[in-house]
């Protein structure tokens, strides 16, 4: 029945993506050489998973969570760039600045999507649209509400909802709500949390996350 719910939730995040498609650039991969003697010799591939492993040690040096990265690349060398498809990003737990969360899925929404560090700094070269689901227990809920570093709105829902149960059941007449979340030193987002759901003492949650590219 979790996995239904956790579907039906993926589902309806989607039906609301087409408005952060539009923040998506409409640019297209560069043009590389020597991309297909690139891939014969692996080394696309071992790019790619130093990609993945940076952007993981760096989430882990921010937030102290383990997330496992996972990037499709385009053609060639693009991944050198700092350019490709999709990133997919999961987490078992979260725990950090006071939000306590499990079973975290990020994906990436928009066709192209280019980063790039620079002195050890990560930057966005392009608007990043991500949709995300998560859940949480009621331990987790009582830990998050006390430590009290939730957008406002979202708190007084969430506080509401832990008192009458049924109230999941009209808590999405209060949603969206869209607040500012921290990435690292160097880069802000926006949060909307689109749908929130209760089964079985788990509350479940979706959303988008838009991180604007660095000026």
């Amino acid at each position: 029945m979790k996995k239904v719910i956790v579907i039906l939730l993926l589902l309806s995040s989607f039906a609301f993506a087409n408005d952060y498609e539009l923040f998506c650039s409409a640019n297209q991969p560069s043009k590389t050489i020597g991309g297909n003697l690139a891939s014969l010799l692996g080394f696309n591939l071992l790019s790619k998973n130093i990609i993945e492993s940076i952007l993981q040690k760096e989430i882990k040096k921010e937030t102290g969570s383990k997330f496992k990265i996972k990037i499709k690349n385009f053609y060639g060398t693009n991944i050198t760039n700092g350019e490709f498809k999709s990133l997919q990003a999961n987490s078992e737990k979260y725990e950090h600045d006071g939000i306590y969360l499990k079973n975290i899925s990020i994906n990436t929404i928009c066709p192209y999507n280019h980063i790039s560090f620079k002195n050890e700094i990560l930057y966005f070269e392009e608007n990043m649209v991500l949709n995300f689901s998560a859940n949480l227990n009621n331990e987790d809920l009582v830990k998050t509400l006390k430590a009290g570093n939730l957008n406002k709105n979202l708190t007084k829902i969430l506080k509401k909802a832990s008192k009458y149960s049924g109230f999941y059941s009209i808590i999405n007449t209060f949603l969206p709500i869209e607040f500012p979340i921290k990435i690292d030193e160097h880069n802000k987002a926006t949060l909307k949390i689109q749908n929130i759901q209760k089964n079985n003492e788990i509350i479940y949650f979706d959303g988008f996350i838009l991180i604007k590219k660095n000026k």
